[in-house]
């Protein structure tokens, strides 16, 4: 294997998995209450991170729906093929839909895209990250609860972080000719992008440390059905992944992402959703776990696949 991909790995594996060995210690030694700082992140720290991100680079048309087609693509068909799967054998669905259709967006999504791609490899990961929230927070409510799910993506700021960061990329260059003319609203602009860059700076390694923390205290309680589950939405991730971007020719760095991102580990909210609606929130639980766990090998792999 060559030195610069053996680089690149240690680079991406060996931070991610400190900081989450570092909450799943952190556990061990103290007992708190996750709900306020899980409010933080979602409400405050993710949406100021998604807004500098989409703000700091032009807005380009192609590069978003290449990539926010690339992650529907993924879950939709893997949405279908659970679906598929639950008419054969004659199962019900619901408490796989979750943990299998969708990756870990946004405590590894994140991470792995900066880590392995630098700043640049992060606002391509953020547009997966908000393409993952709309659906996640929509369809895949609808497919747990069958109610619709639209009400509670409407609560979720990222949403809006996302919208007006493209907003204000899209008229990135009138906008900088504006502020370059009015030296008093060129120094409040600044002084709030800086403020805002502050806020979202500690977002990714406290949503690894709160990833650690929550797998501290998950229990598998039956290991074969959870390891299916791992398995399949890694190796099913990255396979819908690689169709999609052999279909469409997608090249660069926009490619590496997508296929990153689809064969990461299931979303911790996945569990939480399936304790909420009561769909086997254990096997849900045991899921995210393995599936972790089996990132510390399929990352490297993924990685050198696509150096």
């Amino acid at each position: 294997m060559p030195q610069g991909t053996l680089l690149l790995i240690s680079r991406t594996i060996l931070p991610i998995f400190t900081i989450v060995g570092v909450g799943f210690l952190f556990s061990k030694v103290t007992k708190l209450r996750l709900d306020p700082l899980i409010d933080i992140i979602i409400y405050i720290t993710t949406p100021c991170l998604v807004f500098t991100s989409m703000i700091n680079k032009e807005f380009v048309v192609k590069e978003f729906l290449s990539i926010a087609s690339g992650a529907f693509f993924v879950m939709l068909c893997g949405g279908f093929l659970i679906f598929l799967f639950s008419k054969i054998r004659r199962f019900d669905p619901r408490p796989f839909y979750l943990p299998i259709m969708f990756p870990n967006t946004g405590n590894m999504g994140l991470s792995v895209s900066l880590f392995a791609f630098g700043t640049v490899g992060l606002s391509k990961g953020i547009i997966y990250y908000v393409a993952s929230c709309l659906l996640f927070y929509s369809l895949g409510i609808y497919l747990l609860s069958r109610k619709s799910g639209m009400k509670t993506t409407l609560k979720i700021p990222v949403i809006y972080a996302a919208i007006m960061g493209i907003i204000l990329s899209i008229y990135r260059q009138p906008l900088i000719q504006f502020l370059n003319t009015h030296p008093l609203f060129f120094e409040f602009s600044r002084i709030g992008k800086r403020t805002i860059e502050m806020v979202a700076r500690p977002t990714i390694p406290l949503m690894l440390l709160m990833l650690g923390y929550r797998l501290s205290n998950t229990k598998v309680t039956s290991f074969r059905l959870p390891f299916i589950c791992a398995l399949a939405r890694i190796v099913m991730g990255l396979s819908l992944a690689l169709i999609f971007v052999n279909l469409f020719k997608i090249t660069g760095l926009n490619r590496a992402v997508i296929i990153l991102i689809s064969s990461l580990s299931s979303p911790v909210a996945s569990f939480m959703f399936a304790q909420k609606f009561n769909a086997e929130p254990e096997l849900a639980a045991s899921t995210i776990l393995v599936s972790t766990l089996l990132m510390i090998a399929t990352i490297p792999l993924v990685l050198a696949f696509l150096c």
